[in-house]
Order: structure tokens, then C-alpha cells, then sequence
């Protein structure tokens, strides 16, 4: 876009961002923030913490399976941002 001459503001600019990222980004589980968890994969603030309490506790995570596994969370959102997910 920019290099056909749009010239977005600041806060548009931030816009698109969180638009990439919240539709196509990616995140690995074992070293994000709970907010980068929660807001890449569109999960509720609660469940990124849960996520990244678990491992902090128990370890990374190897595989889709164990972190569905993690107390406190819904599987059904996981399941619908698997492809974005990484390990």
C-alpha cells in the first residue's frame, strides 16, 4: 500500500497490524506473553494466563494435544486458531 502512495496515520497503522496479526499471525505457545497468546489467537485475557502459568510450572509444551490439556481453558477456540499456533 505504501509503496502505492497510501499514507496511513499512526493509529491507522496500528490497525492493520492488529488486523495481521489477529488473522494471520502467528504465536509459539512456549515463549509468548499470555497477552500475545491472548490477543494473536483471540483467546479471553484468562486463558492466556492459564496457558503460560502451565508452562511456567510444568514445562513447554510439545505438541497441540498437551496444551488442550492445560486446566482452566476451553479447547473450542484452540481449535479454531490451531494453524497459527507453534511450538
Amino acid at each position: 500500500m505504501v509503496t502505492r502512495g497510501a499514507k496511513p496515520t499512526n493509529e491507522e497503522y496500528d490497525e492493520i497490524i492488529g488486523y495481521l496479526l489477529r488473522h494471520a499471525g502467528l504465536v509459539n505457545v512456549n515463549k509468548a506473553t499470555s497477552e500475545d497468546i491472548s490477543y494473536i489467537l483471540g483467546l479471553p485475557d484468562k486463558d492466556g494466563e492459564a496457558i503460560v502459568a502451565f508452562r511456567e510450572k510444568h514445562g513447554r509444551f510439545e505438541n497441540f494435544d498437551a496444551l488442550t490439556k492445560t486446566p482452566g481453558i476451553d479447547a473450542k477456540p484452540l481449535l479454531a486458531a490451531r494453524t497459527r499456533i507453534q511450538f
